[in-house]
């Protein structure tokens, strides 16, 4: 169990670092402008990891309702209030994520998280990526009062519904909410 525990972290160390080395390189990408004096054409706008997955400007207009927001909400819905009617709407028939190797379908995702209501508190979300295919965002949680962990979530759409999830979770030293300007209490409710 312990082997497979340091083989978890060492696939959680690596997917940590494989995205930090995706955001230096769109932050990159975005302090260049792409522009070049005796270029006349208009410069390419699009981040790197946009160019890279091929997304035009058309498929990054603007969502009416953010894909991240609807998400979150889904998630603290049925954790915080056992609430799945959102979580039911969004969530694809055929969704699955992968939680230690192991593929867990729509029902048994929903079950998993009702049995979290009570213990865990969702905190704030922050987005790393978004567009109509695929979602990125940075969340904290609390569980017990006393267990930090700070959440990266990678997820893709299908038929416009989250198909698929896969959240690598770091355990914090120390609660978070203490170096920024927000409390846990505020976030039980929402």
């Amino acid at each position: 169990m312990i082997g497979h525990t340091l083989n978890q972290e060492e696939l959680n160390r690596k997917y940590r670092e494989k995205i930090r080395k995706k955001v230096e390189e769109e932050l990159q990408d975005r302090r260049s402008n792409d522009f070049v004096e005796h270029n006349f054409s208009m410069p390419d706008r699009r981040t790197g990891l946009e160019k890279e997955l091929n997304i035009t400007l058309e498929d990054s207009k603007p969502i009416t309702r953010k894909k991240a927001e609807e998400f979150d909400q889904a998630w603290r819905d049925v954790i915080h209030r056992g609430d799945c009617a959102l979580f039911n709407r969004i969530v694809h028939p055929d969704y699955f994520t992968e939680n230690h190797g192991v593929k867990i379908d729509k029902e048994t995702s929903r079950k998993l998280l009702l049995n979290r209501q009570g213990k865990a508190v969702m905190g704030p979300f922050k987005v790393i990526y978004e567009n109509h295919d695929f979602l990125c965002i940075q969340r904290y949680s609390r569980v017990n009062l006393y267990t930090w962990f700070s959440m990266l979530s990678g997820v893709t759409y299908k038929e416009g519904k989250v198909y698929t999830q896969q959240t690598t979770r770091e355990p914090l030293d120390k609660d978070p909410s203490e170096n920024f300007d927000w409390l846990w209490e505020d976030y039980k409710s929402k």
